[in-house]
């Protein structure tokens, strides 16, 4: 399992950049090549999460193509609209029937880990659901005005990301240099392409 390397997500309130750093750690690269400000990864709340499971379930979104869905909705709507919404949501929890299994699961994936031995970075501890202090709350059944408040801020950020440029980048610009990068790394590692085609690694960030 020389090859085969396991990298743990580092629990929420962690540093924002341990993420990339134990990427980094696992692919040879410098971090401090790399600029982190300003990039983020925040979870949506309950609200926003309804409000998005809703829109894809309409015609017109579902009649989209796999690119423009990821520039338009993954990418403007999602990250440069409802991560950035500041008013307090409450947080998607499990249900109390599903937390045992969840808990069980993550001690079933552990121990396979460990039993087969592969490279860790991070911790596997990092694997362990943290104790629910939320009780919870289906998103479906939040308050009406909630989700029209929620939906307004969507459909209001929307308007002005599209107006002010603020938009998500086109797939083959802003992504292709990203991926170049990590792509010129990858060469100084003795890493080659595939098919006579390079293949960028992908972050996720953190």
């Amino acid at each position: 399992l020389d090859n085969v390397t396991v990298v743990t997500v580092p629990p929420s309130g962690s540093d924002p950049d341990e993420l990339w750093r134990r990427f980094c750690l696992a692919t040879d690269l410098k971090p401090s090549a790399y600029t982190t400000s300003g990039v983020a990864n925040a979870s949506l709340g309950a609200a926003s999460c309804e409000v998005l499971r809703r829109l894809n379930g309409l015609p017109a979104i579902r009649k989209l193509s796999r690119k423009t869905y990821a520039v338009e909705v993954n990418g403007t709507l999602t990250r440069r609209v409802m991560d950035r919404r500041g008013v307090p949501e409450p947080k998607i929890t499990l249900p109390e029937g599903q937390r045992e299994w969840v808990m069980s699961k993550a001690e079933e994936i552990i121990a396979d880990i460990e039993g087969v031995g592969p490279k860790v970075i991070g911790s596997l501890d990092d694997l362990r659901p943290r104790p629910f202090s939320t009780p919870y709350q289906a998103p479906e059944d939040l308050p009406t005005e909630m989700l029209l408040e929620a939906a307004l801020d969507a459909l209001g950020g929307l308007a002005v990301a599209h107006a002010t440029g603020d938009t998500a980048p086109k797939p083959g610009h802003e992504g292709r240099k990203k991926r170049g990068k990590l792509g010129e790394a990858r060469d100084r590692r003795g890493g080659k392409p595939q098919g006579g085609r390079r293949r960028g690694a992908k972050a996720r960030q953190a």
